[in-house]
Parts: C-alpha cells; structure tokens; sequence
C-alpha cells in the first residue's frame, strides 16, 4: 500500500514487482488514468485501488484504466463490467470503454 504521499504518477520500479497482486495507490495525487501504462507487464496484478486521486473525478476513468490495464480484475475493491462501444460516423469508426460498478 502507498499511502498518502502524494505522488503524481505511477513510479516505473513498481512495474519490476512481477508477482504484484494488489495496489492500493490510493489518496495521492495521480491526474491520468494512462499513468498506469508502466504497469502493464504486470501478470498478476488483479486488484487496483486509486480512490482519492484527482483521476477519479473523471467519468470513467475505471473504464479508461481498463483499457491501459485489461488483465485487472477490480478497480477500487469492486468488480467492474466492461464493454466495448462502437460509434461510426461518416469517415471512421471510434470506440471507447465503458466501466460500470456490479
């Protein structure tokens, strides 16, 4: 657990903790959901826990740090369903993630 030190982006040495379960980067200071990206090699990484960051007053930011992050299995202690949204429009297809809490 990373307690209230009030960094602002995921620390790359985390990402050489391989058998990392559960992250609770909780009441910090992190802005984007994308600063995880650092975190993707990270097999068994199932549970992140970031409530308390700036990041979390987004909407969507669970689905966001799902599409950084697609092997977790909750965000924030609770389970979160997953979809894919298509939307064409005339010249191209945009897609997005949407994450709500069961």
């Amino acid at each position: 657990m990373i307690f209230s030190i009030f960094i602002r982006s995921v620390i790359s040495p985390l990402s050489r903790l391989e058998k990392l379960k559960i992250l609770d980067i909780s009441e910090n200071k992190i802005v984007s959901p994308h600063s995880f990206s650092s975190l993707s090699k990270l097999e068994y990484l199932m549970n992140l826990v970031v409530r308390g960051n700036p990041m979390c007053s987004y909407i969507n930011y669970a689905g966001t740090i799902f599409k950084v992050l697609p092997k977790l299995a909750l965000v924030d202690d609770r389970c979160v369903l997953v979809s894919y949204i298509s939307m064409k429009t005339n010249s191209s297809t945009y897609g997005y993630v949407a994450a709500e809490r069961i």
